[in-house]
């Protein structure tokens, strides 16, 4: 199985967050701020949306879902920080994770 294929290959872009581990994916949804993450999904493809709020326990993506319009305004520069901080820290749990192994 390669690395791409068991989701611990490093992400360069926001697209490849729907490739991750679902370990890995839980313990994003977990660590990572709730308001950065939905800045960062704004511009997302809906599976990667998918992706991500499968990371996060049953009662909570339904809600975090209606989150991501709510978020209201953001510029894109804003969007591609939050992109930027959501991408290091998936790649530092892989890291983690890859270091376990």
């Amino acid at each position: 199985m390669t690395d791409h294929e068991n989701g611990t290959r490093p992400i360069t872009c926001i697209e490849d967050l729907a490739t991750l581990a679902p370990g890995v994916m839980a313990l994003l949804c977990k660590t990572m701020d709730a308001h950065t993450l939905m800045v960062a999904l704004k511009a997302a493809p809906d599976d990667v949306r998918e992706a991500v709020f499968a990371g996060f326990p049953p009662r909570q993506p339904g809600v975090l879902g209606d989150q991501v319009p709510a978020v209201g305004f953001v510029t894109l520069e804003e969007v591609e920080q939050a992109q930027r901080m959501v991408i290091d820290a998936a790649n530092t749990l892989i890291d983690f994770q890859t270091a376990l192994e």
